[in-house]
């Protein structure tokens, strides 16, 4: 009986782990200290690795952190305000990116009259906008 018990104990817990990150909970108390730190903070607390680029974080931004037994995605919240970044929690590892803006191929034609200050029309004038 109690080798049964022992098996539906791991089975459990096998489930339960991949979960453990997103419903983990995490106190942090930072003030005016760098995203950078924060990170390092978070980490440590969190038992959690960040992985992003460089060039994506301002790692000198000051921040100040306060949760207290909430979701680690509430302390992100906080550390990666006003910096244009999402992220996504897989397993133990936090994944910090840019949003990907979808570029549409899709061209559209515009119609319309150009004038000059004196709203006499230009003739043979074309326009063109840059793609971004």
């Amino acid at each position: 009986m109690s080798k049964i018990i022992k098996c539906m104990f791991f089975v459990l817990l096998a489930a339960v782990l991949p979960l453990s990150v997103h419903a983990q909970q995490v106190t942090l108390h930072l003030q005016d200290v760098t995203v950078r730190k924060a990170f390092r903070e978070l980490e440590v607390k969190g038992n959690v690795s960040l992985v992003y680029e460089k060039n994506d974080v301002d790692l000198t931004r000051k921040v100040t952190v306060k949760v207290d037994n909430q979701p680690i995605s509430k302390a992100l919240d906080q550390i990666l305000k006003g910096q244009e970044l999402i992220y996504k929690i897989k397993d133990n590892h936090i994944i910090i990116t840019r949003p990907v803006i979808q570029k549409s191929d899709k061209k559209r034609r515009i119609n319309g009259v150009i004038s000059d200050v004196n709203d006499e029309l230009l003739i043979g004038v074309s326009v063109s906008i840059p793609r971004y």
